[in-house]
């Protein structure tokens, strides 16, 4: 016996059977398109906290790249104030370590950047990038730490001629003169080739390292802008101007 048939005989409605069926399948496709829809505005909703987290990241390693600029920047400046203020006085000395004295102040190092910080540059076009941000942080550390050499060496060379009988210090004005007896010159001379040695270095590295610094951090910032242009503004480095876009 056909199905419509038997439908019948039981007393059922086919056309509104159908209708509830339709209705039923409506209602389930609707129902799948509004889960369809949450999940995407839910992936939406995640995507733009996990997009405004990374461009926090970005720009708390770009305010630590300055940092680590602004410390060589500090060094090179106290170095050249030196520098200057001997030739200022006429005393200006073969020997460099005459001519600049120990570190004025404390430097303190930034903090150091996190490998999260710079996750938005592990990209075939950002390695490169990513490689300059890791060296800026790992140069300028080195050179700090050879300037902080420096000054604990020219402190205790001062120390050293405190501690010699007959050593004598004559001033002309703002200048110093040391007066060394014989026998501890070639202590004296001993002590200043290493410290000039060390200065060397540094002076060598921030002649390098500070134009590869600036570079770095402007590259940082255009990618960082390029990555996040609602989050990290277009910037330029070392300069007041800056444009958010």
């Amino acid at each position: 016996m056909p199905l419509i048939a038997s439908l019948d005989a039981l007393g059922l409605d086919w056309s509104g059977l159908a209708g509830a069926l339709v209705g039923g399948f409506a209602t389930l496709l609707a129902a799948l398109l509004s889960f369809w829809l949450g999940r995407v505005a839910e992936r939406k909703r995640q995507d733009d906290i996990d997009r405004k987290r990374s461009a926090g990241e970005a720009t708390s390693a770009f305010h630590k790249l300055c940092q680590w600029a602004n410390l060589l920047a500090n060094i090179d400046q106290q170095i050249k104030a030196h520098f200057k203020q001997a030739e200022e006085d006429g005393v200006t000395e073969v020997d460099a370590f005459l001519n600049i004295g120990p570190v004025a102040g404390k430097l303190l190092e930034p903090d150091r950047i996190r490998s999260s910080e710079l996750r938005f540059l592990q990209t075939k076009e950002n390695f490169q990038i990513l490689e300059m941000a890791t060296l800026v942080e790992q140069r300028a550390a080195n050179i700090h730490e050879i300037y902080r050499l420096y000054t604990i060496q020219y402190l205790a060379l001062q120390d050293w001629l405190d501690s010699i009988s007959g050593f004598e210090r004559q001033y002309d004005g703002p200048v110093a003169h040391d007066i060394i007896p014989e026998g501890y010159r070639s202590g004296f001379e001993t002590r200043g080739a290493q410290l000039n040695r060390l200065l060397a270095g540094v002076c060598e590295q921030l002649e390098q390292d500070l134009p590869f610094t600036t570079e770095a951090v402007q590259k940082f910032a255009d990618a960082a802008h390029s990555k996040f242009p609602n989050d990290f503004p277009k910037i330029k480095f070392g300069a007041d101007e800056r444009a958010a876009e």
